[in-house]
């Protein structure tokens, strides 16, 4: 119910036009449920009865009827059309906003093919079920009663009819959605699965290429997409029956009534008008109700999706938790006793401590898996430690805003990620408030700047999605450039120059010196050893050693050349 409430928060803001839609709605029915009592006086007193002024006028108030009908009818669709995509990208919008603000630890535990499917998928759901529901939710109840009223008016025999199709109906109706309504959020979570592997695969397709893994992908997607196929059908059949059974029993019901009306039509207590009028008014009552049917489907549907949404939008974000005024004094980083997992029962870092001033260059050393791009992790707030404390500039991490504290420390991946936009546009993501001037002094820095002056577009040179249009050097350095231009507090190398040749990696070092800020390096390469101020060996998720270079002078040579540290 919780979930609703919120959807309703959201229609609020279009309170004006979803009021309007139901008010013409209720404008729609009753032009179309007087139309088969004026159709029956047309019959009876018009074309029986030989009166030609009686067919002119009710035929023109028909047509009166029909216009009024199909006026409002436009227009109440286009109001709940209106109301459903204007709530739909509303949700869509804070649901963008809001995943920026989640935890990694979240957001690895949905997975991001789940997080794509509720923001499209169950998204449109609920926008299909507020278009429908604005009308057929209306429409339904008020056509149902109406109708009702006036076929009893014409002949309370025909409550006969009535007694034995509605009931009938509504059985078929109730166990056909009892039956199908489980099955909306399996369709979902599967669903999920196969946006997920889509996406694993488009972003590891020229994995596959390259070991001619075409067909093994193939055959994994095969699976995954019948999967997901086979379940829909089996929804799509449960609720393919509603239609023609629905349909059945309503042509049924409209033979009683001949049947019935035949019968007293004989005995003259009913005109042929009445007739008419009569069946018109019974395949109303049942289309009410197999409207009604949809409209709860769609509701069940919607619920599935809220529930989905509503997960996500509840999600504490990290900024929610912290102080966003809090703000260190300056680059000096300290873990102290700080201790992490994955999985909360299997700890990967355990008791790790060490310290750098402000301003030195720290460099962390280990093997694949020894923790060094965790300890990243952590002290970027993308995970909290289970335990211990991480100061930046003499404060906690966990006291700051994950927004203020990613002003003050700077990455670069070794992997860089880059959006469809300009070099500019990619560059103002580090600072979206920079300068021409202050760009090219960035890419300077990053010894970029000699390919973006030869280029006719300079800063607004096109990158395509991922930077695939730029070479794997070119790729870091804008990744460099971009982090260089916030001037962070604590820069974090993360085997950033592993594509670039030595001379202008050692152009890159030598700018990256003059800041100020403090660095911690991830590097394979000798030189950096010999100029960081301090140095973690990891092991295994622990601290090995620590100290400066002339302390760990063999280990460090060892560990750089891929031998086992003793």
């Amino acid at each position: 119910m919780n979930e609703w409430k919120m959807l309703f928060q959201y229609m609020k803001r279009h309170w004006f036009l979803a009021f309007m839609a139901p008010v013409l709605v209720m404008i729609e029915v009753f032009a179309e449920v007087a139309q088969p009592a004026i159709m029956a006086n047309i019959v009876n007193d018009g074309v029986l009865g030989g009166n030609s002024d009686v067919i002119y006028s009710q035929g023109l108030k028909m047509i009166v009827f029909t216009i009024v009908g199909a006026v409002g009818g436009v227009l109440s669709i286009y109001a709940a059309a209106n109301v459903a995509y204007r709530v739909s990208a509303d949700v869509r919008r804070d649901m963008f906003s809001h995943i920026h603000k989640l935890s990694f630890s979240f957001v690895d535990k949905l997975q991001i093919g789940s997080l794509i499917t509720r923001m499209t998928d169950d998204v449109t759901r609920v926008q299909r079920v507020i278009q429908a529901s604005l009308r057929l939710l209306f429409r339904a109840p008020i056509m149902f009663v109406s109708a009702i009223a006036l076929l009893l008016m014409l002949d309370v025999n025909i409550a006969v009819v009535l007694v034995v199709m509605v009931p009938l109906l509504l059985v078929f109706i109730f166990l056909l959605l009892r039956n199908t309504i489980p099955f909306f959020a399996v369709v979902q979570q599967k669903l999920d699965g196969l946006n997920g592997f889509l996406r694993e695969m488009l972003a590891g397709i020229k994995v596959v290429k390259t070991y001619a893994g075409e067909k093994s992908e193939q055959r994994r997607f095969q699976g995954v997409n019948q999967d997901w196929t086979s379940t829909s059908i089996s929804v799509a059949l449960r609720t393919s029956l509603l239609m023609p059974i629905s349909a059945l029993i309503i042509d049924f019901g409209v033979i009683s009534v001949l049947y019935v009306g035949g019968y007293e039509a004989t005995d003259g207590r009913m005109n042929v008008g009445d007739i008419m009028a009569a069946t018109n008014y019974l395949s109303q009552i049942m289309m009410s109700l197999r409207m009604a049917s949809h409209i709860i489907m769609d509701l069940a549907q919607a619920d599935a999706s809220l529930v989905r949404i509503a997960e996500l939008m509840k999600t504490p974000s990290e900024d929610d938790r912290a102080d966003s005024t809090v703000s260190p004094a300056d680059g000096a980083v300290v873990f102290e006793h700080v201790s992490f997992g994955y999985d909360a029962s299997k700890p990967f870092i355990k008791d790790i401590s060490f310290d750098i001033p402000s301003g030195q260059t720290l460099l962390l050393l280990g093997s694949t898996g020894s923790g060094k791009s965790t300890l990243i992790s952590l002290l970027l707030r993308f995970y909290d430690a289970d335990s211990g404390t991480i100061l930046l500039g003499g404060k906690d991490i966990k006291s700051m805003s994950r927004k203020t504290l990613h002003t003050h420390v700077g990455v670069v991946s070794q992997r860089a990620q880059f959006f469809v936009g300009t070099i500019a546009s990619n560059l103002r993501i580090g600072k979206n408030d920079a300068t021409d001037n202050e760009m090219m002094r960035a890419l300077e820095m990053a010894q970029l700047a000699d390919f973006v002056r030869k280029v006719p577009e300079g800063l607004n040179y096109p990158v395509e999605q991922d930077g695939v249009n730029l070479s794997g050097g070119q790729r870091q350095r804008l990744s460099l450039a971009r982090t260089l231009l916030s001037n962070p507090d604590v820069l974090i190398l993360d085997n950033c120059i592993a594509a670039m040749d030595f001379l202008t990696a050692s152009k890159i070092w030598k700018a990256v010196e003059s800041l100020n800020s403090t660095r911690i390096v991830i590097a394979q390469r000798p030189s950096v050893a010999c100029k960081a101020d301090k140095i973690v060996l990891l092991k295994d998720g622990c601290v090995e050693r620590f100290g400066d270079f002339a302390e760990l002078k063999d280990i460090c040579e060892a560990a750089l050349e891929g031998k086992e540290v003793e």
